[in-house]
């Protein structure tokens, strides 16, 4: 069986498949990229067809090679797609192929721990075992309907772990999960596992022969995430009381009484700290360095007084005592290494959370890391996504990703935007910084709204924003008959669900303006309220821009203002999804308009009539 038949097989089995040669080619390319160990970078713009591309590669390659593939992704709204929607029908035709999903250890059950602790923890219970082999996988979304908090307290995690010498290895949910993988040809997973099975710690994957990154333009996002290590109180906190409540039955009355004092003394300093910044700021030694030390004495003397008590332990129990122990100590370290700035690659900073501030250190040398633990250790890699390239240029994302050779190619679009989208640029939108902003983009979307009998889905850059927005429009949008959502309703995957069985208007920040594939008059409209730059005054984002200035280049130009398109072209994407799809992108910041890298952005879109209007002025119509 060669590509072209299996796409022929395709056809038959999928409901209204359209044959795409650009998708066969790309299917092609993978497959010889597969065969002769090569890096490649593939734009392949929304239409294209892309999953199905590298599956039917992938799955050919396995049959014939038995290599191991890892396919990550950025969002859950892709995995859930292949698995739920594409992988099924790729079953159909490789049913020699076997396809396993890999996730993190904690989102699976620790049974040694759900035996030691139900009793104590769960009250509505009463059989342990029998609940344990009513679940399919231990897997956390099976314990959805148990009091909330309480599954952080039996997950399994690494420190805790008793591995072979546990009473329940055999039965391990996580284990058992693990094995499954080794016998899988193809493995679906996320990119932060991946980072992590590579870079740290090494228990998922066996083997790795090729892996594609989906969604490859998150990489950067998806790294500074993974390279982030943070003292966060709350998540100590959390872990400290889990721990009193497991243990409750020992008695440990001293050791809480002293470990809740010394919590309350980082907390009070941690306040204190607090009203000091406003939001995330650089580390600054001046005002910060006092209450870092008076945290760090703290944090000394909580793995002090737990280290005191680890002999009143029993020997059953000593294991998460031991976990404790260590994450205590893990955070020490954290201070510790905030203290005396020893990491020059890092940068360290503050950040406002609730009522208190996290100490975060972020590693910025991602080209490195790349080329020390990934490239060497798998034969090969491709990245892919709709949006890789500025103008059919991959130097920006080969440079984040520390990469000098590779295969290079973009598609061109299936889709005629000339013929089946519009696309308008408002020109009577007050500044985003004015008092009159959230106004300004409140009339724009109940006047579109309210001649529009169509799916709508609004991309804005903050949640302040959308919040405003929202608020001052909801009602009106509710009269005018639609079902109206935002996001943080529910989870993204059953938020994009709702646009098939109503009207719906939908309000969405970041993982919106990628990741959703809605097909037809369900959704007609996207309005992109504002470009999407980075805040320049995070410290990751300072740190960065500084980092290009010490190189002579200009930050804005080889950076911010690269990274702002591919967002751009992301949302932009959001709209024509097939070949009969047709409808409107508004955009509400007329800076594509009165500054001179407004150009560049709309340059960066497929061929598309553009028309300025007022917001009065606007009517949509494919045919006006």
């Amino acid at each position: 069986m060669c590509i072209d038949e299996i796409f022929e097989i395709l056809r038959q089995k999928v409901d209204n498949y359209e044959k795409r040669q650009s998708q066969i080619e790309m299917s092609k390319d993978i497959y010889n990229l597969m065969l002769n160990g090569q890096i490649a970078l593939i734009e392949a713009p929304t239409g294209t067809g892309k999953s199905f591309a590298y599956l039917v590669a992938a799955s050919l390659f396995a049959k014939k090679f038995k290599k191991k593939t890892i396919i990550a992704t950025s969002t859950i709204n892709l995995q859930k797609q292949l698995i739920l929607k594409d992988i099924p029908v790729i079953r159909e035709i490789f049913d020699d192929i076997v396809f396993e999903i890999a996730l993190g250890r904690q989102n699976y059950a620790c049974k040694r721990k759900f035996y030691a602790y139900a009793a104590s923890i769960f009250s509505n219970i009463d059989d342990p075992k029998s609940f344990l082999s009513g679940l399919k996988n231990g897997t956390k979304d099976e314990f959805d309907l148990l009091e909330e908090g309480l599954f952080e307290q039996i997950k399994s995690d690494k420190d805790s772990c008793m591995g072979r010498f546990c009473p329940q290895f055999r039965n391990c949910f996580f284990f058992n999960a693990r094995s499954r993988l080794k016998d899988a040809d193809i493995v679906i997973t996320n990119h932060h596992l991946v980072f992590s099975d590579l870079f740290e710690i090494g228990e998922v994957f066996d083997t790795i022969d090729v892996i594609i990154f989906d969604e490859a333009h998150n990489i950067e996002k998806n790294l500074t995430s993974f390279a982030t290590l943070s003292f966060n109180f709350y998540d100590q906190l959390n872990a400290i009381k889990n721990f009193f409540n497991i243990m409750g039955k020992l008695r440990l009355f001293e050791l809480i009484n002293n470990a809740t004092k010394t919590m309350d003394g980082i907390k009070e300093e941690l306040l204190k700290l607090s009203n000091l910044i406003d939001f995330s700021v650089n580390y600054d030694e001046e005002f910060a360095k006092t209450y870092l030390l008076n945290i760090l004495k703290l944090q000394e003397q909580l793995v002090f007084d737990f280290v005191n008590f680890k002999d009143k332990i029993d020997i059953e129990l000593s294991v998460d005592f031991k976990a404790i122990i260590d994450k205590l100590n893990f955070n020490l370290k954290i201070l510790k290494s905030f203290a005396n700035q020893d990491a020059l690659s890092c940068v360290y900073w503050l950040e406002r959370f609730k009522d208190v501030v996290l100490f975060n250190i972020t590693n910025l040398n991602f080209a490195d890391l790349l080329r020390k633990n990934l490239y060497p250790k798998v034969e090969s890699i491709i990245f892919t996504s709709a949006t890789l390239s500025i103008n059919g240029d991959f130097s920006f994302i080969k440079n984040i990703l520390g990469i000098e050779d590779a295969f290079e190619k973009t598609f061109k679009t299936e889709f005629d935007y000339k013929k089946q989208a519009r696309l308008f640029v408002i020109n009577n939108i007050n500044n985003p910084q004015s008092n009159n902003y959230e106004e300004d983009i409140a009339k724009l979307v109940l006047s579109v709204a309210s001649n529009f009998n169509k799916g709508i889905l609004v991309l804005f850059t903050s949640y302040k924003t959308l919040n405003e927005v929202y608020n001052k429009t909801n009602t009106l949008l509710n009269d005018f008959g639609y079902n109206v959502l935002k996001q943080g309703f529910m989870d993204n995957y059953n938020m994009q669900k709702v646009f098939f069985k109503s009207k719906t208007i939908l309000f969405g920040v970041n993982s919106f303006w990628e990741g959703i594939d809605i097909k037809g008059d369900n959704l007609s409209c996207v309005i992109i309220t504002k470009l999407p730059f980075e805040v320049p005054t995070h410290p990751i984002e300072k740190a960065k821009y500084a980092n290009f200035a010490q190189k002579g280049k200009n930050a804005f130009i080889d950076y911010s203002l690269q990274k702002a398109i591919l967002k751009f072209k992301q949302g932009f994407g959001r709209l024509i999804r097939t070949k009969k799809d047709t409808g409107f992108i508004i955009i509400a910041d007329n800076r594509l308009l009165k500054k001179s890298y407004g150009k560049i952005f709309l340059k960066s879109l497929p061929e598309v009539d553009i028309e300025i209007k007022s917001v009065e002025d606007l009517h949509l119509s494919l045919n006006s």
